[in-house]
């Protein structure tokens, strides 16, 4: 196993490997490597868009996974595969095979937010990758962190200034990165960070997760949904996902209709649909608004949504996926 500094140093040097396993709890710095993946392997955002796969373990087949990775690409000479939630793939077997004689032209990253998995999966995977435990940052870890960060801006930070984003945002680079950001857009090369202009700077960025996403459609206003789809895109969140979890929603929406057609009242829904009190109060806000041919004409905006997203660059994908979230608002 490599530390999260040898794993960012050997990539510092050039030494890139055929398959990674990236465990713990900083997804943060899960994602930087990731997007430091991608910027040293593909040149240019196409090439990025094109041959980068994302697959999620609870609902990814083995098998799909395996013939992406043995497939060689017209576009480019390599390939990235990342794997979230590889802990939840129901067959690993026929990975772990493959990590034992992997295509180099494919990159296989696989990540879980655990912090151990059984010895033979992370011995197999280091015959001829890398396993890395990425662990929250202690405290003065950060506060080095920090400050090389904002140096590389041109930023001289007082310590008490980083401990006070530190106190603010806690050890997650996901966050501190958020707030390296805000500091960046009112700061100018050469200028000096301290307490004062911190606390005026730095506030403390309010999480969203898709599923604030999905509670807030049909609900919220457009322009609170559209907040919350672009904090989580700024956040990395995948386009794919997003809408994965979109579309389930409106499915849940098509199966409450038609047993409301069929005479049930919202109480007998709630128990034949599984779903808490508060859910059931906006469930049944949003069909009182709808009607069977709103659902259907989601269902096939979502499909061709998911073409734009799978064969188009990330830019026309997220405002084609704008377009749509503006006609789900209140």
């Amino acid at each position: 196993m490599i530390s999260r500094i040898g794993l960012f140093k050997e990539f510092k040097e050039g030494k890139i490997f055929p398959v990674y396993l990236l465990l713990g709890e900083d997804k943060g710095a899960k994602d930087e490597f990731i997007q430091l993946l991608k910027k040293k392997v593909f040149k240019t955002e196409d090439s990025r868009n094109v041959n980068v796969s994302f697959f999620y373990g609870d609902k990814a087949l083995t098998e799909d996974i395996i013939e992406n990775l043995a497939t060689f690409s017209f576009f480019s000479d390599d390939k990235l595969i990342v794997v979230r939630d590889f802990d939840r793939l129901k067959n690993v077997k026929p990975i772990l095979n493959y990590t034992e004689a992997p295509n180099r032209q494919s990159i296989l990253v696989l990540i879980s937010d655990k912090k151990s998995m059984a010895k033979s999966t992370m011995s197999s995977i280091e015959k001829t990758g890398r396993v890395c435990v990425f662990w929250p940052m202690f405290h003065n870890e950060s506060e080095q962190w920090i400050t090389g960060k904002l140096k590389k801006l041109g930023i001289q930070a007082e310590r008490d200034a980083v401990k006070y984003i530190i106190a603010l945002s806690g050890t997650s680079t996901n966050e501190l990165n958020n707030q390296i950001e805000c500091i960046a857009n009112y700061l100018d090369r050469g200028e000096d960070l301290t307490i004062e202009k911190a606390k005026n700077i730095v506030a403390r960025l309010y999480s969203f997760t898709v599923f604030d996403l999905c509670n807030a459609l049909f609900i919220k206003k457009s322009r609170d949904i559209l907040e919350i789809f672009r904090y989580l895109v700024n956040n990395g969140e995948d386009l794919v996902k997003i809408l994965y979890f979109c579309g389930r929603e409106v499915q849940k929406l098509l199966r409450a209709f038609a047993l409301s057609e069929s005479g049930y009242d919202y109480a007998r829904i709630s128990r034949a649909l599984d779903f808490r009190k508060k859910e059931t109060e906006r469930i049944k806000a949003i069909l009182k608004k709808i009607s069977i041919n709103n659902l259907c004409t989601l269902y096939s905006r979502i499909a061709a949504l998911d073409l734009t997203i799978k064969t188009s660059p990330k830019e026309i994908s997220t405002v084609s996926f704008e377009r749509f979230l503006i006609g789900l608002g209140q």
